[in-house]
C-alpha cells in the first residue's frame, strides 16, 4: 500500500502562494501545482488555527468537535479553561486509520497536547513546559540521540528580538532534519507534520512588506522575511518529497490564510460605552504591577491613567467570548456565576445589541466594520453547539480583530498583529492517482480527511461533515480496493475524560500565547 505524508504550514496563504509562484519564487510548489491538484482550503468561521487544524484532523465542522479556540468560550468563570486533546468530541484521523491497522505518525499538530497512545507515534503541541509531549515517552531521547530535536511551538516566541526571523528559518531546517529521520527509520503508513514559522512571521513582519498596510515600515532587512520563509517551506517540501518512497501521495495544506491588518475593535469597550458592561474602580491592579507582577490575562480588568478598573458582572450583559473567537455572550442567569439576564429578555438584548454593532463604520475606510451579527447557532451546528459563543461577529472583512483588550475610551486601537488571519488557505495533492493540474476552486478545511480516506480505500464514516474533494484520476479510482468496512465510534475514545492542562500551567500557556501573538 502506498505511504502518506501530510505537511501542515500554519497559515500558509492561497494568495501570497499564487503571488509567489508567479514570480519564480518557490520551484518546488510550482512543479507540484503543474503535476498534481491544488487550490483554495476554506477555513472555519472565524479563521483560527484551534478549530481549523481540530477540523482537518476530525473532517467535521466546529459545532460537532467543539474545539472553539484556545480557551473554552462560554464557562461559568467568563475565561474559560485552555482546551486541548481531551476536548476533542469527535474522533481523530489517526483514531480511523488506527482502527484499520494502520500506522500513523503526527507530529506537532496544534491541539493534539497532552499526547495520545495510538498505533504509531506522536509528538504534541505543549503550550507549556513539558518534558511529556510525546509518545511513546521515549520518542524525543530517540530524536536527541539520533542528533535532531523538534521544538515545540512555545520555543518561537516573538518578544521584539532581532533574530527572530533567523531563528525560525533555522528551525525549518532542524524540523526537517527530525522529519528525515523518521521516514527512515520509523514504520508508519501515514505521516503528518505541521510547521508553524509562517504564521508567525505572518502576523509580525506583514507591515515590512506590504505597502498599502496603515502601518507600513521601510526596513530593508525586514521586507522579505514573508518571502524568506516561505521560500524555506518550499526547499523543506522539495527535500521531504525526495526522501519519500517514489508512490507516496505528498499532500499539503494550511489551517487558514492571511491578510493584511488594519484595526483593532476593542469589544469590551464598546460595550462599556452602551452600557451593556459597566466598570468598577480598583486598585488591584495597580498594586500588582507596582509589586513586579502584571495580570495581563484577566482581561477583564485593566488600568486607565493610573486607575484601575474591572468589570462589575452584577450589572454586565455582555462580555468578549475568549480572545480572538469574534464571540459575545450573554452574562447569563444561571449559567455563568454572576449571571444577571434571564431568558426572557435574551430576544430583545441580542436585536439592541445587533442594531449598535451593524451601526459602526471602520475608522479608516469607508465600510461597514459588521456585515452580520448573528447568533451562535446560525453558524454552529452539532453535538458541541451548546459550547459555543452566544453571538457572532462577522467582519467585512478578517483585518478587523475583535479584541479582548479593555481600554476605558477606546472602541478602536493599532493591533499588534500587522497580519492577520484570513479564510483562504491552500491544499496541495501531489503524487500516484492524483489529477495533474487539477485546480480545486473551493474546498473546506472538512475535506481533506474524507479525501484521504477514498485514496486509502476506507468507506468515510457516515458522521463525517466534510466532502471528497475531486482529485482522484478516474482509473486510479477504479482500482482502488476497498478495505473491509470497520464501523468508528462517533465518540473519541478520551472525550472529555479530564483537562487538557492544569490551573498550574495557566499561567505560563497564556505567556505562550501572548509570544505567539494570541494574546
Amino acid at each position: 500500500m502506498a505511504k502518506v505524508f501530510v505537511l501542515g504550514v500554519d497559515g500558509g496563504s492561497f494568495q501570497l502562494i499564487n503571488s509567489f509562484v508567479e514570480q519564480g519564487y518557490l520551484p518546488v510548489f510550482q512543479k507540484m501545482i503543474e503535476g498534481g491538484a491544488y487550490g483554495r482550503f476554506v477555513s472555519t468561521v472565524p479563521p483560527h488555527t484551534a478549530p481549523g487544524w481540530t477540523s482537518i484532523m476530525t473532517g467535521v465542522h466546529t459545532g460537532t468537535h467543539g474545539v472553539y479556540q484556545f480557551w473554552k468560550t462560554n464557562g461559568e468563570d467568563y475565561i474559560g479553561g485552555f482546551q486541548g486533546s481531551e476536548d476533542w468530541r469527535s474522533p481523530s484521523l489517526w483514531e480511523i486509520l488506527n482502527a484499520y491497522n494502520l500506522k500513523t505518525a503526527v507530529v506537532n499538530v496544534p491541539m493534539t497536547h497532552p499526547p495520545k497512545k495510538l498505533n504509531g507515534f506522536m509528538i504534541s503541541w505543549p503550550l507549556s513546559k513539558t518534558l511529556n509531549y510525546s509518545y511513546p515517552r521515549t520518542l524525543l531521547k530517540e530524536v536527541m540521540d539520533a542528533g535532531c530535536r523538534w521544538y515545540p511551538d512555545l520555543y518561537l516566541m516573538y518578544t521584539g528580538q532581532q533574530d527572530y526571523l533567523q531563528k525560525a528559518l533555522d528551525i525549518t531546517r532542524d524540523r526537517v532534519k527530525t522529519l528525515q529521520y523518521f521516514i527512515q527509520n520509523k514504520e508508519w503508513d501515514l505521516c503528518m507534520a505541521v510547521f508553524p514559522e509562517v504564521d508567525r512571521i505572518s502576523h509580525f513582519y506583514w507591515n515590512y512588506m506590504d505597502a498599502g498596510s496603515p502601518y507600513y515600515k521601510e526596513d530593508a532587512s525586514l521586507k522579505y522575511a514573508i518571502l524568506d520563509i516561505y521560500r524555506e517551506v518550499d526547499r523543506a517540501m522539495g527535500k521531504i518529497v525526495e526522501l519519500l518512497p517514489k508512490d507516496t501521495l505528498f499532500v499539503s495544506m494550511s489551517d487558514h490564510g492571511f491578510r493584511r491588518g488594519t484595526i483593532n475593535f476593542n469589544i469590551d469597550s464598546f460595550l462599556v460605552e452602551k452600557g451593556y458592561m459597566v466598570l468598577n474602580k480598583t486598585d488591584a491592579v495597580v498594586q500588582e504591577q507596582q509589586s513586579g507582577y502584571e495580570n495581563n490575562f484577566n482581561w477583564f480588568m485593566t488600568q486607565d491613567h493610573g486607575q484601575g478598573y474591572e468589570v462589575d458582572w452584577g450589572r454586565t450583559k455582555f462580555y468578549i467570548a475568549a480572545p480572538g473567537s469574534y464571540g459575545v455572550n450573554f452574562n447569563l442567569l444561571g449559567r455563568q456565576r454572576e449571571g444577571v439576564v434571564r431568558e426572557n429578555e435574551k430576544e430583545k438584548l441580542f436585536h439592541q445589541l445587533k442594531k449598535d454593532l451593524l451601526a459602526l463604520r471602520h475608522p479608516h475606510k469607508d465600510i461597514p466594520l459588521f456585515v452580520d451579527v448573528v447568533l451562535g447557532e446560525e453558524i454552529y451546528k452539532g453535538k458541541a453547539s451548546e459550547y459555543a459563543p452566544d453571538i457572532m461577529l462577522i467582519p467585512y472583512d478578517y483585518g478587523v480583530m475583535v479584541d479582548h483588550h479593555l481600554k476605558p475610551g477606546e472602541i478602536f486601537s493599532e493591533p499588534e498583529q500587522k497580519g492577520m488571519h484570513c479564510r483562504d488557505g491552500y491544499i496541495l495533492f501531489y503524487g500516484e492517482g492524483i489529477s495533474k493540474g487539477k485546480r480545486i476552486e473551493y474546498s473546506e478545511v472538512t475535506d481533506f480527511l474524507p479525501t484521504l480516506l477514498v485514496y486509502l480505500g476506507i468507506d468515510i464514516p457516515e458522521y463525517i461533515e466534510g466532502k471528497e474533494i475531486d482529485v482522484i484520476e478516474t482509473e486510479y479510482r477504479k482500482n482502488i480496493v476497498m478495505r473491509h468496512r470497520i464501523d468508528v465510534a462517533k465518540e473519541p475514545k478520551s472525550a472529555q475524560r479530564s483537562e487538557s492542562y492544569s490551573e498550574e500551567e495557566r499561567a505560563e500557556i497564556e505567556q505562550r500565547l501572548k509570544g505567539m501573538g494570541y494574546l
